[in-house]
């Protein structure tokens, strides 16, 4: 199936026109359609948590 890029519309494989909105249909196969690739990433190091303490309780 192929989907509409202007509608949405889901129409049969192989039409060059959607079947709603007359948009013409771009047939992307994985010959021509590109890979992006992200770059690579450094891990981000957190510093270690030290634990908080509540604050006292006042009691009178």
């Amino acid at each position: 199936m192929a989907f509409c890029g202007q509608c949405g519309f889901e129409n049969p494989e192989g039409a060059k026109f959607c079947g709603n909105c007359g948009a013409t249909l771009i047939q992307l196969t994985t010959e021509n359609t590109p890979v992006k690739t992200a770059p690579p990433t450094t891990p981000i190091e957190t510093p270690p948590t030290t634990p908080v303490e509540a604050p006292p309780t006042m009691t009178v």
